[in-house]
């Protein structure tokens, strides 16, 4: 019985590189940035009084966030720069998790769905340790000196391993809901978005001689998804699932227009790539010169 309580200690708890979680960290504070500030001259027009809110959200009619747009919209601002900088990295968490839950549990939909997943990706990296490296707690923490704000080389691994599972699932839930889905097992898929002019960035091309290779992508895309949930635990697999994941969503970004989805997914999956890969990178910008 000890050594089962000790392996799934370790199998939980066992230090992981900290500089992925960093990284991870900054990437999704950027794009949650990004994200809210390119929404902002349209705020008015979703939340403000008589907006889509009011007529489509729940609860319909008026709400405390029409009074209160101007500061949600600086806690925000805040609560992103923060996460980005790993600045009070928890703080600035609570914060924009605060603000974002109270404008999209009103209205979602013009989301596509990042906007009710991100607040949990944005507590599971701050308080998993995502502010121990690559940010200003980090210099904090070294006493100021040049070089700190690269953070130590580990941290306990329970936090990347629940954002890992985390992810995992919503894979899984994107690759389920497609097994009875006519245009996911014929490979018709990819062609019927790159057409639609709901999704597609290329709705003027003509897709039809490049069926075939569209039906390899729509097949490779869902099983990559129905397999990431898994490879993303193992180590062997990880760093290639999560680069392979990195490409899936690139792709989207650049053929189709679903929101944020790919920066708030493709930054958190940075979590999951070789710590070696992003050591130089971080020395570099934040290490000693000279």
């Amino acid at each position: 019985m000890r050594r089962l309580i000790y392996a799934v200690d370790h199998a939980i708890f066992a230090p992981l590189p900290a500089a992925p979680l960093g990284a991870a960290r900054a990437l999704l504070g950027l794009s949650c940035l990004m994200a809210w500030s390119f929404t902002l001259p349209r705020l008015g027009a979703l939340y403000g009084p008589g907006g889509a809110a009011a007529i489509f959200g729940s609860p319909r009619g008026a709400h405390w966030t029409e009074g209160a747009l101007l500061p949600l919209e600086i806690g925000l601002l805040v609560g992103s720069l923060g996460l980005m900088l790993g600045a009070w990295t928890r703080t600035s968490a609570l914060l924009l998790a605060a603000c974002h839950t109270a404008l999209i549990g009103r209205l979602d939909t013009w989301t596509w769905g990042w906007g009710t997943t991100t607040p949990l990706f944005v507590l599971l990296v701050a308080f998993g340790g995502g502010g121990a490296a690559a940010s200003v707690d980090a210099w904090r923490a070294g006493g100021r000196r040049p070089g700190a704000a690269v953070g130590p080389a580990e941290i306990s691994g329970w936090g990347p391993r629940l954002l890992w599972v985390h992810m995992g699932c919503i894979y899984l839930a994107a690759a389920w809901h497609r097994v009875d889905d006519e245009a996911w097992l014929t490979g018709h898929i990819l062609w019927e978005a790159l057409t639609s002019g709901v999704f597609s960035r290329w709705v003027a091309l003509d897709f039809t001689s490049v069926a075939g290779p569209l039906r390899f992508l729509a097949y490779f895309a869902w099983g990559l998804e129905l397999a990431a949930p898994l490879l993303l635990l193992l180590r062997p697999t990880r760093a290639l699932t999560a680069a392979l994941c990195i490409g899936l969503h690139a792709g989207l970004e650049i053929s189709t227009t679903v929101g944020w989805w790919q920066f708030i997914m493709g930054s958190c999956l940075c979590a999951a790539l070789p710590a070696e890969l992003w050591r130089p990178v971080l020395h570099r910008l934040l290490g000693p010169r000279g």
